[in-house]
């Protein structure tokens, strides 16, 4: 009759919706698993770069994901060579998955100590594509590991030093030796005894510090009450430039401990008659710097180099201490000699505090 038909396919889509509804609802757990997991995630190309961040890992280097994308991995870690990346590659390609510490850079120059679980990537025609890798934070794991090192060392160094004082001079009392000798080994005793007490005040300042909340301090205020102090215990010159004004930190009611640390170490450790302490105070930008010199007889430049080092014993509990309570304030401290060149002249502690942040 050459009137128009119509012909039309029906085909019911219905598992296919369902299909399409349940992939996407699986994109959407999978996003939500990876944008809320506490560990970060990563995944770098074929080159080694950045193609993809969480925002843990984000938050974890202080960045933004526009900051880190398209950046080789390794420029943001502390202790990778170009050899050891090509290592990792090689091991990635071949299949093989592993889980090994990293230390990354923070944005504010801190450094965040981590273990990677790395895996190899591989595309849908089964060829490497790159690398995905958790990323999880050791920073308190470390805390701790550091905290056993120290109270390890405590017992195994400085306190067993003086419980062998404290036995060799016991033995001399009991040899018939002349009235002198007792008078001073019972000094020695009493001397080691308050040794330990003292050894013990600070291991109690160290339990407390993590627990203290960080405030604005005044430097200015803290300094003149510890080198009052200081010229009456140890009768020593103090010379003072640089701010004498209100000087506000970010640090907590124990910064007096860690200035007291360092301007005692400067007296008792001298044992010159006229002890003097140099002291400055620096305001740079954001951050304000805290010198203190002395005339004692300085430091070589290999014991300069491991003062602060965590298993040395050079400095003793004091300075392990202070070093504690400088990283918690997130500053920094270096040691030089106090004229440059001429170690015997003593030694400069310079010690960077953040300034508080005015209201």
């Amino acid at each position: 009759d050459k009137k128009p038909k119509t012909i039309a396919h029906i085909q019911d889509i219905t598992q296919i919706e369902d299909d399409l509804r349940a992939l996407e609802e699986s994109k959407t757990r999978y996003r939500l698993l990876v944008e809320t997991m506490k560990d970060g995630l990563a995944i770098d190309n074929v080159d080694g770069n950045l193609t993809y961040v969480n925002d843990a890992f984000c938050r974890m280097l202080g960045c933004s994901p526009g900051e880190l994308i398209g950046k080789h991995w390794s420029d943001l870690t502390e202790e990778m060579t170009s050899e050891d990346v090509k290592a990792k590659l090689k091991e990635r390609e071949t299949g093989l998955s592993e889980s090994y510490e990293l230390t990354w850079y923070h944005s504010n120059g801190e450094t965040v100590p981590t273990i990677v679980s790395a895996t190899p990537y591989i595309d849908h025609d089964g060829k490497f594509a790159g690398t995905f890798a958790v990323i999880t934070e050791i920073s308190a794991q470390k805390n701790a590991e550091e905290s056993i090192q120290f109270y390890l060392d405590l017992l195994s160094h400085d306190i067993a030093n003086q419980l062998q004082v404290i036995m060799t001079s016991s033995c001399l009392l009991e040899q018939e030796v002349p009235a002198s000798y007792i008078a001073d080994a019972r000094q020695d005793i009493m001397d080691a005894v308050d040794r330990c007490n003292r050894l013990i005040t600070k291991v109690k300042r160290a339990g407390q510090i993590r627990k203290i909340p960080i405030s604005s301090v005044d430097l200015v205020d803290v300094l003149d009450e510890k080198t009052t102090v200081l010229e009456r215990v140890y009768n020593a010159k103090i010379h003072r430039t640089g701010s004498k004004k209100h000087v506000m930190v970010e640090a907590d009611v124990l910064l007096g401990e860690l200035i007291w640390n360092l301007l005692e170490n400067a007296a008792r450790h001298n044992p010159t008659d006229n002890k003097e302490v140099w002291i400055s105070i620096k305001t740079k930008g954001d951050s304000v710097e805290l010198s203190i010199g002395d005339n004692g007889p300085g430091l070589s430049n290999t014991r300069k180099k491991n003062l602060f080092t965590e298993r040395s014993h050079a400095g003793g509990v004091g300075l392990k201490l202070v070093r504690q309570m400088i990283r918690k304030y997130g500053g920094s401290i270096e040691v030089d000699d106090r004229v440059k060149g001429k170690s015997s002249e003593g030694v400069n502690f310079t010690v960077t505090l953040r300034k508080a942040k005015t209201n």
